[in-house]
């Protein structure tokens, strides 16, 4: 059973949603048809399905990465920024980030001349 809290979530979206289409039918030109109208809002909301179908697993696992256990669990039984400390302070990582920033450096400088002084 879903909580309340998401069905309000989800009734926001929804008028969200029949607002967007309605402004979106508003900005099309008066010559319009139907099946201009309807192209329009099918195509932006399936725009729109699509960046949601790629952004939601992000939004899911982002909250887990201050997760106090080892594994992922929902509800998380704590919060911790081990990962994090992990990443920023564990083994190699000093090197690994010494070895980021100057292949970075190196790899632009020959790129900067080359993007100038080319022909269009």
């Amino acid at each position: 059973m879903l909580k309340p809290a998401v069905y309000f979530v989800l009734f926001l979206i929804t008028l969200y949603v029949i607002y967007w289409a309605r402004g979106s039918i508003r900005r099309l030109p008066p010559y319009s048809t139907v099946g201009d109208k309807v192209w329009h809002i099918g195509f932006r909301l399936t725009v729109w399905a699509i960046l949601l179908f790629l952004i939601t697993p992000i939004l899911v696992i982002l909250p887990l990465s201050f997760n106090s256990e080892p594994y992922f669990t929902y509800p998380m039984p704590g919060f911790s920024l081990r990962w994090y400390k992990d990443f920023l302070v564990g083994e190699g990582s000093a090197v690994s980030l010494f070895f980021i920033l100057a292949r970075r450096i190196v790899l632009r400088r020959p790129g900067i001349p080359g993007f100038l002084f080319t022909e269009t």
